[in-house]
Parts: C-alpha cells; structure tokens; sequence
C-alpha cells in the first residue's frame, strides 16, 4: 500500500483518540494506584499539564473524592476494583482535615510498591 496513506489513516485515527477516550481525573488516579499503570506516558503528561507530581496528584484526588470516609465506606460493595479498594483503605487511614505527612508517605509507600 501506499505508505503516505497508512500514515495519514495512523494521523487520523491518532486525532480522534483523545477525543473517543479521554483522560480524566479518576483514570489517572486508578492508574497510579496500580503499578502496572503507573508510568504510562498520558498519565506522566496528564499531572504535568496539571502541574503536580504523582504524589501531589494523589492526595489531591484523596482530598477531592473522600470528603467522608465513613459514608463511602458504608456504601461500598464487595465488587471493586483493587484500585477502589486501595483509595478507600487512604480514606480510612487519614482523615483529610489533619495528618496530611501520613497522607503524603503513605502515597509515597503505594507509587514505589
């Protein structure tokens, strides 16, 4: 085939994949919370263009989505994913109004693991 076709049909379908599959927030968090997703180049690029580290990024996402653990908790159901699972035990840990040291090393603990 032509090769300057295959290129502008890779260029097309290139420009189209952000747009059918966009990063978000709660994705990227997932995907830093599971190793093997963890230094994936859109989640790197992501919390660049946001302007944070992954740490940083995890305890915003932390502080954002567990206003209250103890409600989340109670409404949980056994079906979750391992990264759910892993943002509910930082919730019942770490309150978000004190101890954000804790927070901070025990996000630190889950990008190394």
């Amino acid at each position: 085939m032509n090769l300057i076709l295959i290129e502008q049909l890779k260029f097309n379908i290139k420009s189209k994949f952000d747009y059918r599959f966009p990063v978000t927030d709660i994705l990227v968090c997932a995907a830093l919370l599971d190793p093997r997703f963890s230094a994936l180049d859109c989640v790197l690029k992501y919390c660049s263009q946001k302007c944070f580290t992954k740490v940083e990024f995890l305890i915003k996402m932390c502080k954002d989505l567990v206003g209250d653990s103890e409600q989340i908790i109670d409404d949980q159901n056994n079906n979750q994913s391992p990264s759910a699972s892993k943002i509910l035990k930082l919730a019942q840990k770490h309150s978000t109004s004190s101890k954000n040291m804790s927070l901070e090393a025990e996000c630190h603990l889950l990008l190394r693991a």
